[in-house]
Protein backbone atom coordinates (compact mmCIF):
# COMPACT_ATOMS: atom_id res chain seq x y z
CA UNK A 1 0.00 0.00 0.00
CA UNK A 2 2.73 2.32 0.68
CA UNK A 3 4.28 2.10 -2.85
CA UNK A 4 0.89 3.40 -3.83
CA UNK A 5 1.39 6.46 -1.87
CA UNK A 6 5.37 6.99 -3.48
CA UNK A 7 5.82 10.41 -3.92
CA UNK A 8 2.77 11.73 -1.83
CA UNK A 9 3.90 14.36 0.05
CA UNK A 10 1.12 16.22 0.86
CA UNK A 11 0.28 14.77 5.11
CA UNK A 12 -3.78 16.19 3.79
CA UNK A 13 -3.52 12.99 0.98
CA UNK A 14 -1.88 10.67 3.54
CA UNK A 15 -4.82 11.32 6.55
CA UNK A 16 -7.53 10.86 3.58
CA UNK A 17 -5.42 7.18 2.44
CA UNK A 18 -5.53 6.02 6.28
CA UNK A 19 -8.85 6.99 6.50
CA UNK A 20 -10.13 5.21 2.81
CA UNK A 21 -7.84 2.39 4.08
CA UNK A 22 -9.59 2.04 7.82
CA UNK A 23 -12.66 2.62 6.08
CA UNK A 24 -12.48 -0.30 3.78
CA UNK A 25 -10.84 -2.90 6.80
CA UNK A 26 -13.86 -2.22 9.09
CA UNK A 27 -15.73 -5.97 9.42
CA UNK A 28 -13.25 -7.42 8.10
CA UNK A 29 -12.55 -11.20 9.79
CA UNK A 30 -10.78 -13.42 7.05
CA UNK A 31 -7.19 -13.27 5.33
CA UNK A 32 -9.14 -12.75 1.93
CA UNK A 33 -11.00 -10.04 3.23
CA UNK A 34 -8.13 -8.49 4.82
CA UNK A 35 -6.09 -8.73 1.10
CA UNK A 36 -8.72 -7.24 -0.93
CA UNK A 37 -9.29 -4.10 0.56
CA UNK A 38 -5.10 -2.95 0.31
CA UNK A 39 -5.50 -4.33 -3.32
CA UNK A 40 -8.01 -2.18 -3.82
CA UNK A 41 -6.72 0.84 -2.43
CA UNK A 42 -3.21 0.32 -4.42
CA UNK A 43 -5.50 -0.13 -7.73
CA UNK A 44 -7.50 3.32 -7.42
CA UNK A 45 -4.61 5.27 -6.36
CA UNK A 46 -2.63 4.22 -9.13
CA UNK A 47 -4.78 6.88 -11.48
CA UNK A 48 -3.94 5.99 -14.28
CA UNK A 49 -6.07 2.83 -16.45
CA UNK A 50 -2.93 1.27 -18.21
CA UNK A 51 -1.24 1.07 -15.07
CA UNK A 52 -4.19 -0.38 -13.03
CA UNK A 53 -4.93 -3.31 -16.11
CA UNK A 54 -0.90 -3.96 -15.49
CA UNK A 55 -1.44 -4.36 -12.20
CA UNK A 56 -5.11 -6.09 -12.62
CA UNK A 57 -3.14 -8.83 -15.41
CA UNK A 58 -0.97 -10.36 -11.97
CA UNK A 59 -4.39 -11.80 -10.61
CA UNK A 60 -4.21 -14.67 -13.34
CA UNK A 61 -1.54 -16.18 -11.85
CA UNK A 62 -1.89 -18.47 -8.83
CA UNK A 63 -0.72 -17.37 -5.14
CA UNK A 64 3.25 -18.29 -4.96
CA UNK A 65 3.71 -18.30 -8.48
CA UNK A 66 7.16 -16.84 -9.48
CA UNK A 67 5.70 -14.44 -12.37
CA UNK A 68 8.39 -13.91 -14.76
CA UNK A 69 8.92 -10.47 -16.06
CA UNK A 70 9.19 -11.14 -19.82
CA UNK A 71 5.98 -13.21 -20.02
CA UNK A 72 3.94 -10.43 -17.90
CA UNK A 73 5.82 -8.04 -20.03
CA UNK A 74 4.27 -10.00 -23.28
CA UNK A 75 1.03 -10.38 -21.61
CA UNK A 76 0.84 -6.68 -21.86
CA UNK A 77 1.51 -6.51 -25.10
CA UNK A 78 -1.12 -9.05 -26.42
CA UNK A 79 -3.41 -7.39 -24.20
CA UNK A 80 -2.29 -4.35 -26.06
CA UNK A 81 -1.22 -1.97 -23.12
CA UNK A 82 2.18 -0.85 -25.05
CA UNK A 83 0.26 -0.47 -28.68
CA UNK A 84 1.29 3.47 -28.61
CA UNK A 85 4.63 2.25 -28.68
CA UNK A 86 6.04 1.68 -31.72
CA UNK A 87 8.76 -1.20 -31.41
CA UNK A 88 9.01 -4.51 -29.68
CA UNK A 89 12.27 -3.28 -27.54
CA UNK A 90 10.67 -0.44 -26.74
CA UNK A 91 7.53 -1.93 -25.33
CA UNK A 92 10.17 -4.24 -23.36
CA UNK A 93 11.88 -1.70 -22.04
CA UNK A 94 8.78 0.17 -21.08
CA UNK A 95 6.77 -2.72 -19.62
CA UNK A 96 10.06 -3.33 -17.16
CA UNK A 97 9.82 0.63 -16.28
CA UNK A 98 5.99 -0.03 -15.51
CA UNK A 99 7.33 -3.02 -12.80
CA UNK A 100 9.57 -1.51 -11.18
CA UNK A 101 8.73 1.99 -11.35
CA UNK A 102 5.16 2.62 -11.53
CA UNK A 103 3.83 -0.55 -9.98
CA UNK A 104 6.73 -2.02 -7.83
CA UNK A 105 6.17 -5.42 -8.83
CA UNK A 106 8.90 -7.29 -8.01
CA UNK A 107 8.80 -10.26 -10.78
CA UNK A 108 11.68 -12.65 -11.93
Amino acid sequence: MARSMNGVLDVYEWNNALHELRKLMRGQDDMENEVFPVLEFSYFHLNDVRLQKCFLSCVLYPEDYRILKDELINLWIAEGLLDEIDSKQEQFCKGHTILSTDLKIHAY
